[in-house]
């Protein structure tokens, strides 16, 4: 309904136009020197709509003709794209399945035209590291560095990830020297220094490193305290003499010196490097934040300076740990070496009654010994023997 009354109202302008055109045709005239041209006004009027309809359509065709080009980059560009997405997920399957190399030169296509050109660096990066193709992969990443600005540190930070897990360790170095001058306290940073220097086993860059992992929190407290442990394990192993022992003991911070393991192990360096009486206040210190055995049997084979007073201590652990083996045991070696060959008895006789070992029997032959009971010394000695032979890891 609508277009017919559209129609009628078009026909009924026709008529009423054609109606003006009969009526007054018009007149136009138009000279130019010896040149003249005589119309009616109304073909003037159609002549002059279709001209500008001419020129119009030539502006529109010469503006599209222009524009040829930038639509043929653009279709250009998007083609590229789309085979970078075709091929970029091509290397991400052959990845997955472990086609290493394919997986790189599919990832490096698609480098042309790839609207995220560090997700291909990385991922060529990877597959060249996973191939052992290990110049490539730098060389990749070092491309994407270059590529992509922003993320310069994230690409060293993966680099030295790389390099650390193929055992690359100069290389980590150097890497990682240059993430410290780009952000020397990024958590991700500190924890790859920590890998490298604890595969390198150099404890003492691990011990200087130690503050700032705790400081930014690059790793969780039971983590850092497990490896707090493990560097004081290791620098007092390696401690070459006494001097160096106390040194490196006193350079530990106070709750690593509370730390068991760490204790037991200062002792035990101090008895091999015959200076066994830096460990004596060590070990009581320790005890009474933690009573462990293993203290408690190396405080009766180290010598204090004071050793009375180094048996009145051991005694009074006596009260609270009335049945405990090691202090038995440590008790009748302590009084053993003061000469208390009767005190030195009981503790053994009542030790053997509760844990017969090796190490209790030839405490006892020494004692026994010392009382002049040869036959129950050699009694004691075959019996340590017997016991040592059943349980070898009893002999300490």
């Amino acid at each position: 309904m609508k277009k017919l009354l559209i129609a009628f109202l078009i026909l009924l302008f026709a008529v009423w136009l054609g109606f003006l055109i009969h009526r007054d045709p018009g007149y136009v005239l138009i000279t130019y020197g010896s040149w003249s041209i005589e119309m009616s006004l109304w073909v003037g009027i159609l002549l002059t709509v279709i001209a500008f309809a001419l020129v119009s359509m030539i502006f529109r065709l010469l503006h599209h003709t222009s524009r040829l080009g930038s639509k043929y980059q653009r279709w250009d560009k998007k083609r590229k794209q789309k085979k970078s997405a075709e091929l970029t997920t091509l290397a991400i399957c052959q990845l997955l399945q472990g086609d290493w190399g394919q997986a790189e030169n599919s990832f490096k296509k698609a480098l042309h035209g790839s609207v995220t050109p560090l997700s291909n660096y990385l991922f060529a990066a990877r597959s060249a590291h996973m191939s052992k193709a290990y110049d490539r992969r730098d060389t990749y990443l070092d491309h994407g560095r270059k590529k992509v600005a922003v993320a310069e540190l994230a690409l060293y930070l993966k680099q030295a990830h790389f390099q650390i897990n193929a055992k690359q360790w100069d290389k980590a170095e150097e890497t990682l020297e240059s993430i410290k001058r780009i952000k020397p306290n990024h958590p991700r940073y500190l924890k790859l220094q920590k890998k490298l220097l604890l595969k390198t086993q150099n404890w003492q860059q691990l011990a200087d490193l130690l503050p700032n992992l705790r400081k930014y929190k690059a790793l969780s407290e039971t983590s850092l305290d497990v490896l707090e442990e493990k560097v004081a394990v290791a620098l007092l192993s390696e401690s070459s003499d006494a001097d160096t022992l106390k040194v490196t003991w006193d350079a530990l911070s106070k709750p690593t010196k509370l730390n068991s393991q760490v204790v037991a192990t200062f002792a035990l360096q101090s008895l091999h490097k015959q200076c066994s009486a830096l460990a004596t206040s060590a070990i009581e210190t320790a005890l009474k934040k933690h009573w462990d055995n293993k203290l408690i049997r190396y405080y009766g084979l180290i010598r204090a300076e004071n050793e009375s007073k180094q048996l009145s201590t051991a005694e009074s652990w006596l009260k609270k740990h009335p049945e405990d083996p090691e202090l038995l045991l440590c008790l009748g070696r302590l009084c053993s070496r003061e000469k208390l060959w009767g005190k030195a008895k009981l503790h053994l006789d009542k030790l053997i009654a509760l844990d017969p070992s090796s190490p209790a029997f030839l405490e006892l032959a020494k004692v026994s010994d010392g009382l002049g009971e040869q036959e129950a010394m050699q009694n004691n000695y075959r019996k340590a023997a017997e016991y040592a032979q059943a349980c070898p890891a009893m002999r300490t």
